[in-house]
Formats: C-alpha cells, sequence, structure tokens
C-alpha cells in the first residue's frame, strides 16, 4: 500500500505542473480571443452607427 501511495503522489506531483501550464496557455488564448471579439463589436457598432 505504501509503494501504491507514494507512487500516486510521484505522479500527482510531475502532472500538476503541466496542467497548470495548460490552463495558463488556455486562459492567454481566451483573452486574446475576448479582446478579438471586443474589436469586433466595436468596428461592426463604428459601421452601423
Amino acid at each position: 500500500m505504501f509503494f501504491s501511495f507514494n507512487t500516486a503522489v510521484y505522479a500527482v506531483a510531475k502532472v500538476n505542473p503541466v496542467i497548470q501550464e495548460i490552463r495558463n496557455e488556455n486562459d492567454s488564448q481566451m483573452r486574446e480571443e475576448d479582446e478579438e471579439i471586443r474589436r469586433f463589436k466595436l468596428n461592426f457598432l463604428g459601421n452601423r452607427l
């Protein structure tokens, strides 16, 4: 039991930084896409007014 617990803890410790990096990358991509949507809305409204 002890061996499998240590193995599980080690695996989580190795995978956690990778998951965090993916989350950070996704967050920055979503911010960029949100900014593009805002610019599109402003351009669209500007053309309609």
